[in-house]
């Protein structure tokens, strides 16, 4: 009975994962978001934009940001497969080198305790 109740359940876990096919991206994109990006309504972007951001982009859009209320009717494989379909891959999302300070140490003074520049006029650290 318990090899019948163990196997029963490797079934049940195992062949669902086995037999799942991948999720293609393009299929997911014309049923659920060609509605509105493909209809020439200027405050959505159409796909051409879409096409110009980074996969990291566009599933950061859907989980977190102005999408989120449409993909979350997606499963998260389906919203990495239309990211992937859309988006430019290798691309990790990261602000290019140029956006940062070309000099990025810190100098800092070396002043002594007395010389704190905190609230207090005093080295006790009392207010008044």
């Amino acid at each position: 009975m318990r090899s019948l109740i163990a196997i029963t359940f490797a079934v049940a876990v195992f062949v669902p994962v086995l037999s799942a096919a991948p999720v293609s991206g393009e299929t997911v994109y014309r049923q659920r978001c060609a509605a509105c990006h493909d209809s020439g309504n200027p405050r959505v972007p159409p796909r051409d934009e879409l096409k110009k951001l980074s996969v990291t982009r566009i599933l950061r859009a859907m989980d977190f940001g102005l999408m989120n209320n449409i993909a979350t009717k997606l499963r998260q494989e389906e919203r990495e497969a239309v990211a992937a379909y859309l988006g430019i891959a290798g691309d990790t999302g990261l602000p290019p080198a140029s956006a940062y300070c070309k000099d990025r140490s810190v100098k800092l003074t070396s002043g002594g305790k007395a010389e704190w520049n905190g609230w207090s006029p005093a080295p006790t650290n009392t207010r008044y």
